[in-house]
């Protein structure tokens, strides 16, 4: 744990990590905040899907416009327009949300306002700890995000059961405006220059590795959307509904515990291959998602997932890094966001209505059939396009390859 002991003495970490967690469990509770609401104003899974997926929909496609808007402005201003935005969109939902096409609509609305904030703070990391700890400030920053994914679904489900579903989106706008609030005065990101590109470096989508990413981030994307409405249906048909959040924080908690663990002790391993092997072994347990009862078995199983799920979050940012363009610091994620959670949207919204016509583990089984896409894409890719990650963090793969040997040497061994 050196490591993590070093960076926290660096000056700024503690602006990063204060700003980083309220931010992130509001993100971490839109979606089942939003999924109870409109289930709750319209007794309707399909309505709260289709609710949940226009969120998403809304805010993934302008991901990539956002990005593009920090790595050119820098990220106080988008910052200062996003995040009050996002609060206020959050109150707007929670109190006119009465049917479902106006919760629909305005979920949608509040999907365009979510802020730049988890893209904003992954190159302060890397600009705070360098190339020698990256690997060590990517797994805190990961452990933070799940930290934040730990307690929000279970924040967003007990206020949304034993409060109510208004408070839950209002908690969720407070949330936000506390985390931007406090990453916009910290001085790195005030002081945050975006980074100049080269002459004559290709777009982003001129890239084969991040069309490659796009398209493993697609399939990864419908098994997630799916994730999120097909797990809440299983416990609320099962009469389990109480146990919602708890399977999602029970994933988070893994994901904080794996990640943190590779981020200190895992330091020479190639990122596209720990992504090889994690998501081989989250394909494994997906398949048994939908043969899992929603109850402590299916608590285990999340936990499982979420041992892969935390170091496969350090080896993808480190995979990002390795093979974008540069001056794409915020808009290569931004746009990878973009394809993951647009395709993720859009399946979130079509799984409530596979549910309603057939059950939560048929929408689970699908789920399962993409999750295998991603190992496969990933071992392809190191290959190929993504053999740039196939080197550990600082080091390139010319690096590795071993010296050609000299004609002098040649001679010399030939000669007796």
């Amino acid at each position: 744990m050196r490591a993590y002991r070093e960076l926290l003495r660096l000056p700024g970490a503690w602006w990063l990590i204060c700003g980083a967690l309220p931010g992130r469990i509001a993100f971490s509770m839109c979606s089942l905040s939003i999924f109870f609401r409109v289930d709750h104003v319209t007794d309707s899974l399909s309505a709260a899907g289709i609710a949940v997926g226009a969120f998403g929909l809304t805010s993934s496609l302008t991901a990539g416009w956002r990005g593009r808007l920090v790595d050119r402005y820098g990220q106080t201003r988008p910052l200062m327009i996003f995040v009050p935005a996002y609060a206020i969109s959050m109150v707007v939902l929670g109190i006119f949300s009465h049917d479902a096409y106006t919760s629909t609509v305005l979920a949608a609305l509040a999907g365009l306002a979510c802020p730049p904030f988890n893209m904003s703070i992954r190159p302060l990391w890397q600009q705070l700890a360098g190339p020698e700890r990256s690997r060590a400030a990517y797994a805190l920053d990961s452990a933070l995000m799940n930290a934040a994914q730990l307690a929000g679904p279970a924040l967003a489900t007990f206020i949304a059961l034993q409060i109510s579903t208004t408070t839950a989106l209002l908690v969720n706008g407070l949330c936000m405006g506390l985390g931007g609030s406090i990453l916009l005065s910290s001085p790195l990101s005030r002081k945050w220059v975006p980074e100049p590109r080269r002459s004559g470096e290709p777009g982003l989508f001129k890239s084969p590795a991040i069309r490659f990413l796009a398209l493993e981030g697609a399939a990864m994307g419908v098994a997630m959307g799916m994730i999120s409405i097909a797990i809440p249906a299983s416990t609320k048909l099962a009469g389990q509904q109480w146990i919602t959040g708890w399977l999602f924080s029970a994933s988070a908690l893994g994901a904080v515990l794996a990640g943190m663990a590779v981020g200190a002790r895992v330091k020479n391993y190639p990122p596209v291959r720990g992504l090889v092997v994690t998501q081989s072994i989250f394909a494994g347990l997906c398949l048994l998602l939908p043969f899992t009862h929603p109850g402590w078995p299916l608590l285990l199983l999340m936990f499982a997932s979420g041992l892969t799920n935390g170091p496969a979050h350090v080896f993808y940012m480190e995979t990002i890094d390795a093979v974008r363009p540069r001056g794409t610091a915020v808009s290569a994620m931004a746009a990878l966001w973009t394809i993951e959670g647009s395709v993720g949207a859009g399946a979130s919204g079509l799984t409530g209505t596979i549910i309603q016509m057939s059950s939560p583990s048929f929408a689970l089984m699908i789920c399962a059939v993409f999750c295998l896409v991603s190992p496969v894409m990933m071992y392809v890719g190191s290959r190929g396009v993504l053999r740039a990650a196939a080197a550990p963090p600082g080091r390139t793969i010319t690096e590795l390859a071993p010296e050609a040997p000299t004609s002098e040497a040649i001679t010399q061994a030939v000669t007796p």
